[in-house]
Formats: structure tokens, C-alpha cells, sequence
């Protein structure tokens, strides 16, 4: 019988009492969490903080290849409304701070993330939409801005997409992409609510606008074409990117675009023809080149959700053996080796104040660690040795760690990508699992030190720095989650209730005990969608001889783009 998953895509603010508890699918998921006290579910992707695999029984032998087609982490039916709680108030009007907060986002934001042309940057002919996604960018770093309502500001821009929607330009696409690059601090924006929705209308309005088509022959502006090719990559790496954070399907089919691959020529303070004379800002030519080299390693990262984070391939790759994924992984790593020596290290010799490459070199790991966190537990499932990744594993995770230890005043200062929070939060959610995938006490033992040291980190940046804010806050609540789905004697572990200050110390502490527990308590019953026993699933992962699976002819992970 076939059986219709609603997955819930936004999140409520909760309360300081609050509950959140996972659950499994077995009829719709109104349905299953009507009888837990009218709680709606929040749908687990593959990827994202939330790591599937720490949902499931590890006895099952799986890895994070999860054998129901659903996971929903249940949330209290008694919570606020997503509105503002300060809409009845009248809000600060942005028009008498405009030019205040367009000379901000120019000093500061454009030359992170340089969308926009300059000259409309800096217009005071801007539509209403865009100054105020301009004014919520900047007031997070800007004292003087204080006096502008953040809720008031995100309920007008979000009720006004609506509208502009229906008939948008190339402004509104633009003006709604800067919304979604917006700081995302908080308890409740750990799972970024509403942006997921954004992401889809700015999807859904560049189809509108034909943006997805190769405009490079037609008889427009040669501003208009840069521009139009600037909007759309923008937009795929939101699509991407955010994916990938939040556990949720890609909108865009690369099937369905033609739009050649940006270059540092489409944008005008590196145009050659430009008729400017203006001398370029040398943090804002930066700019320039990392959000080229971040659209070209954000087709690798769609690879790797392609091949290893979909449910179509998660079923595939059953039929590959380990050597064969193996195989698979390499030719990525090899792009994104090719990747980081033609953009990236070039890039990171070349450092101002302030220095906006921040994020480019946590995206650069957060790929490295999605690839790991792929084929680490498909390898564990088929008995292979993975010495070799734990390497890698420690390889890349050093390098976060180090990025964050050697955090100084001009990357903090700089504007951070939105998605940089969350990447942050990756490495970390990475960590807890090699913890659980862990054979021996030396390697768990070693995961688990490394974990509390980079929460620590995170914690001690987080005061001033928000993307380690909303990285301990994401794995605070992680943790949470995990000891409320474990057995009562996990749950007992110390330093369980912690603040984002003190994740850290709850790490260390015992807390990481959760991700080694060999039991995991679920509430709620699940189902298995797939066409055939789970016990004979497990027994065909553990007994198979994979060497034979070698010469199948045309197994269906061979058709994965791997090229």
C-alpha cells in the first residue's frame, strides 16, 4: 500500500520547556504523532545536522543507509507562532536609515558576497524589497541600526515576496537571495526556518525569468547577461548548499540548465570592458574570485549529494561493492583536490582586512567531510578495514579545528556566507559519528576528545562570532535529541542540559557516551518500504560475496554521473 510522507519543513520557536523526541513512520505522520499529544513531525533527512545513522539501532547494521523510508523527530503541538511578538509595535521606518544601511552593506557585505552590481548596491533607487533585505544583512554587525525591528523587517520582506512573486524581476530574485545570506542566530534558527521556502520561490521566479537557459547569444545588455548568470549561480548555491544543511531534496535538476559556469569576468568590478576607472577594492576582487571558486565547488558538493545522499542512490549502492564506492569517492576526491589547487590555495595567499575567505575554506571542508560521511558507514557495514579514511578523516577535521583556533579580528569581522553556521555544525556532527563508528577504545576515545576540544572552540568564538554561535547551538541540541532517543542510562550521562557556552564541557563530559550506545529507544512504529525482509537485507550486507557482485552486468549504482 503505498503510504504519503508529509515532510514538515519549518520549525517553531520553542519555549525553555519545550520537548522534542524522535519517531519513525509507519502511516502518515499526523497520523503517528496525533497520539503523542497533537505533535507534528519534522522530517530527518540524509544529510544535515541531524545524522540518520545516530536514529538507527545500530545492531541492524545499516550504517546511515536507513532502511525506512522516513524518519520525524516529533515537536510540541503548544508552540508560538512564527510571527513576530513584536508586529503590534510600530517599526522603525528603514527610509531615514536607507543610506546609512546601503553605505554598511557596501563596506561590509557586498565585497563577501558581491551579488550586485555596485552601482545598485549603492542606489537610492532601490525597491522597497531590497532595501530591506539590505537593512536585515547589515543591522546584525551595526549597533546604529539597532533601533530596526529584525522580526518586523523579516514579516514585511517575507509577506511581500509573496506578491512580488507573481510578476518578478531580476531585483526581486536578487533581493531574495540576500535575504536567505542573512545571519542566522538563535535557538530557533538552528534549522533555519522559512529559508527552505524562500529558497524554493527563488527557484521557482528564476524559471520564471528563464535564468536556467544560456543567454550568452542573446540580443540584451552584456550587463544584463553577467547579471543574469550571477543571480542563477547564486541561487544554485543557496539550492545546494542549503540542501544539504537542512536534509532536504534539491529543487534544481542540472538536466534543466544551460547557464554556462560563472567567471570572474561576469562581474563588473572585474570586467575589463567596464568603463569604470575606479580603483577595486582588494578585499572586494577577493570576493569576486571566492564566489566563483565557491559556484564551481558547489557542483562537486552536488555530486557527492547525487551519488551518496539520495534516497534513489542509498538503495543503488547496496548492489556496489565496497571497492567500487571506494573507487567512487576517489575520482571526487581527486576534483576536489584539482578544485583546491586552482582556486582555493591561491585565494587564501592573498589575505586583506577584511579578509571574506572564511567561508570558502569551511565549505571547502564541509565537502571533504559529506564525502567521508558517505562511504564511512557503507564501508562499515561490509567489514572493509578504514584506516585509510580515518586518516583522511583526521586530515580534514584538523584542519576545521585549526581554522577555528587561528580565527583573528579580519575574518571575524568579515560577512559570512549564511550556510557557514551549519557547515560549521557538519564537521562536528561528523566527529560524533566516527565516535560511533568506532571499533576500538583508542579511536573513540580519540573522537571523543577531538569533539569536546572543537566545542570548546565553538563556544569560546561564540560569543562574538555568529556562525560558532549557531554551530554550538546546533550541536547542543543535536545532543539533546540523541539523549532523549537513548536508553535511560545513556540518558543519565553528565552534562546533558547545556547552554551554548557550555556544550563543550557536556561533550567531554560523557555526553559523547550517546553516540556509542548500542541501543537506540524509538518511539513510534516504523515500516520497512522496501521490497524485501530487512533481516534478509542485513543478512545479504554481512554474507554477500561481493567480489562476485564485480561482474553484474549494468548494476544500478553504474549509472550514477560519476564522471
Amino acid at each position: 500500500m503505498h503510504i504519503q510522507l508529509e515532510a514538515i519543513a519549518a520549525e517553531p520557536i520553542y519555549g525553555a520547556g519545550d520537548e522534542e523526541s524522535h519517531v519513525t513512520a509507519n502511516t502518515t505522520p499526523t497520523a503517528t504523532l496525533e497520539r503523542k499529544g497533537g505533535a507534528e513531525g519534522k522530517y530527518i533527512g540524509l544529510t544535515g545536522t541531524d545524522d540518520v545513522y545516530f536514529a538507527v539501532d545500530r545492531s541492524h547494521g545499516l550504517g546511515n543507509d536507513p532502511a525506512r523510508e522516513a524518519y520525524f523527530r516529533g515537536r510540541s503541538s503548544s508552540i508560538q507562532s512564527g510571527s513576530s511578538n513584536t508586529s503590534h509595535f510600530a517599526a522603525r521606518s528603514i527610509e531615514a536609515n536607507a543610506p546609512l544601511v546601503r553605505s554598511i552593506f557596501v563596506r561590509e557585505s557586498h565585497p563577501a558576497y558581491p551579488l550586485l552590481d555596485a552601482e545598485l548596491a549603492g542606489s537610492a533607487k532601490q525597491s522597497r524589497l531590497m532595501a530591506i533585505a539590505i537593512a536585515i544583512i547589515t543591522k546584525y554587525t551595526s549597533p546604529e541600526l539597532q533601533g530596526l525591528q529584525n522580526n518586523v523587517l523579516i514579516e514585511e520582506f517575507t509577506s511581500s515576496l509573496l506578491l512580488e512573486a507573481r510578476s518578478p524581476g531580476l531585483e526581486t530574485i536578487e533581493a531574495a537571495i540576500l535575504f536567505t545570506q542573512r545571519a542566522l542566530r538563535g535557538r530557533m534558527s538552528t534549522s533555519a526556518p522559512g529559508v527552505w521556502a524562500v529558497i524554493g520561490c527563488i527557484i521557482g521566479m528564476s524559471h520564471d525569468l528563464g535564468l536556467h537557459v544560456d543567454c550568452s547569444t542573446w540580443s540584451i545588455p552584456a550587463a544584463t547577461k553577467r547579471r543574469r548568470k550571477r543571480i542563477w549561480w547564486a541561487a544554485y548555491m543557496q539550492d545546494k548548499w542549503f540542501a544539504m544543511a537542512l536534509g532536504r531534496p534539491s529543487y534544481l535538476n542540472e538536466a534543466n540548465t544551460t547557464t554556462l559556469m560563472l567567471t570572474v569576468s561576469d562581474f563588473e568590478d572585474c570586467d575589463p570592458d567596464s568603463a569604470s576607472n575606479k580603483p577595486r577594492r582588494s578585499e572586494l576582487t577577493t570576493g569576486i574570485h571566492c564566489f566563483v571558486s565557491m559556484a564551481e565547488l558547489t557542483v562537486i558538493l552536488n555530486e557527492v549529494l547525487l551519488i551518496f545522499f539520495t534516497i534513489g542512490s542509498v538503495v543503488s549502492l547496496r548492489e556496489a561493492t565496497g571497492q567500487q564506492i571506494i573507487d567512487i569517492a576517489d575520482k571526487i576526491e581527486v576534483k576536489l583536490d584539482n578544485w583546491r589547487t586552482e582556486y582555493l590555495d591561491p585565494i587564501l595567499m592573498q589575505r586583506f582586512f577584511p579578509d571574506v575567505t572564511g567561508s570558502l575554506e569551511i565549505a571547502y571542508i564541509t565537502v571533504h567531510v559529506m564525502l567521508l560521511r558517505g562511504i564511512f558507514p557503507k564501508l562499515y557495514r561490509r567489514s572493509l578495514p578504514l584506516d585509510n579514511h580515518v586518516n583522511r578523516a583526521v586530515a580534514v577535521t584538523s584542519r576545521a579545528i585549526s581554522l577555528v583556533e587561528t580565527l583573528q579580528i579580519n575574518r571575524l569581522s568579515a560577512f559570512w556566507w549564511s550556510c557557514s553556521g551549519f557547515n560549521f555544525a557538519l564537521v562536528g556532527t561528523f566527529m560524533a559519528s566516527l565516535k560511533r563508528l568506532s571499533t576500538d577504545t583508542i579511536r573513540a576515545n580519540y573522537w571523543d576528545e577531538r569533539l569536546g576540544y572543537y566545542c570548546k572552540l565553538l563556544a569560546a568564538h561564540g560569543v562574538s562570532f555568529w556562525p560558532a554561535k549557531f554551530a554550538a547551538t546546533a550541536l547542543d541540541l543535536m545532543a539533546k535529541n540523541l539523549t532523549k532517543a537513548t536508553s535511560a542510562a545513556a540518558g543519565d550521562a553528565g552534562g546533558c542540559g547545556m547552554s551554548a557556552a557550555s556544550t563543550s564541557d557536556g561533550f567531554a563530559n560523557g555526553l559523547a557516551e550517546v553516540f556509542t550506545s548500542p541501543e537506540t529507544s524509538w518511539s513510534g512504529v516504523s515500516y520497512d518500504f522496501f521490497p524485501h525482509n530487512l533481516t534478509v537485507l542485513n543478512e545479504a550486507d554481512f554474507s554477500a560475496d561481493w567480489a562476485a557482485v564485480e561482474g553484474a552486468d549494468a548494476a544500478p549504482w553504474q549509472n550514477l554521473n560519476i564522471a
